[in-house]
């Protein structure tokens, strides 16, 4: 840090997650380390995942945490995070969580959101040509699912939607987008796939475990739904990068989701309730007026809203803030 100052003279330090504990502890003892200001970024907290994870009586994940990791994950988080000067948090729900978990002083906390890439995420009209190009039918009513094979991702409930949505709309198809599986060492991932056989379920489902980011707009315009059934999310990026898209998003109310599928942008659902599910996306899969008004709002929320634009001018706000109540 000392090197740091000498060569290029900061006046912030803006650190994400609990990245550079040493930071925080260092500027304490280093001389003249008080003059630099700390700006905390926190994109979720670990007893906010615990806490929505204890609602699972069966959490595969909830039950293997090492107790040792994560109280030394919840003590590394109130150091940096107590310690800064300002802290960012992503949504009014982690804000919620900072204060009331953490015991962080809400006059320190700057709620700021994350932007899109409008640029790479738009509109593409050709919808039976993406559907082609990724294998399937081109009539067929695609639903994409775009997360891990966690439980906090809600991928259970999405699974055991399928078979009401399937019988009500016979050509939907499920697009399962769910990063590097190792079913030999996930028992949750294992569980997944069993459901999915019992449920007859295997000619439904399509699982893919990477698309190349510059594949995802294509992928997002494919689909006539995209789903985010999670029982935990601060901010998602999923839903907003569908929505900049233009595709209807249907999402669990909890967290971040609850703060922009609002407003007629999206629809909200009860968590684990998968016949809540089902009964949502039939019901935008059968009505394709109702569908369009909330692809419609929901590219607007998102312009107007959830731009990098916003959230540079976010951040930089928070800077000037900060460093004025050092003056001061």
């Amino acid at each position: 840090m000392t090197k740091l100052k000498r060569s290029t003279l900061p006046n912030i330090v803006h650190t994400h997650a609990t990245a550079c504990p040493s930071f925080t502890l260092l500027r304490t003892f280093v001389q003249n380390g008080s003059e630099l200001r700390h700006v905390a970024h926190v994109h979720g907290t670990t007893k906010g995942i615990l806490r929505s994870l204890a609602k699972l009586s069966n959490s595969q994940h909830y039950q293997s945490q090492p107790t040792f990791m994560t109280n030394m994950a919840i003590l590394r988080e109130v150091f940096v995070w107590r310690s800064a000067d300002a802290v960012i948090a992503v949504s009014n729900h982690v804000k919620a969580e900072l204060v009331n978990l953490y015991g962080i002083a809400e006059k320190r906390i700057h709620v700021v959101n994350k932007g899109e890439d409008m640029g790479l995420y738009q509109p593409i009209a050709n919808r039976e040509g993406l559907l082609q190009d990724l294998g399937f039918r081109s009539d067929t009513d695609l639903l994409l699912f775009l997360g891990e094979f966690r439980d906090i991702k809600g991928p259970e409930t999405f699974i055991r939607s399928l078979p009401v949505v399937r019988k009500a709309c016979p050509r939907v198809k499920a697009l399962v987008v769910s990063g590097r599986i190792n079913r030999s060492k996930s028992k949750y991932a294992e569980k997944l796939f069993s459901l999915i056989h019992q449920l007859g379920l295997e000619e439904t489902i399509e699982i893919r475990e990477t698309v190349p980011h510059t594949d995802l707009p294509k992928v997002y315009n494919a689909a006539k739904v995209v789903v985010v059934p999670s029982l935990y999310d601060s901010f998602p990026k999923v839903p907003l990068e569908a929505m900049a898209c233009g595709i209807p998003v249907i999402g669990s109310n909890v967290g971040g989701l609850s703060e922009f599928l609002r407003d007629g942008a999206g629809i909200l659902v009860e968590p684990q309730n998968h016949d809540d599910l089902a009964s949502r996306i039939i019901e935008v899969l059968s009505n394709p007026g109702l569908a369009m008004e909330i692809a419609e709002q929901g590219r607007k929320s998102v312009l107007e809203n959830f731009t990098w634009r916003n959230t540079i001018d976010g951040i930089m706000n928070v800077y000037g803030r900060t460093l004025s109540a050092r003056t001061n």
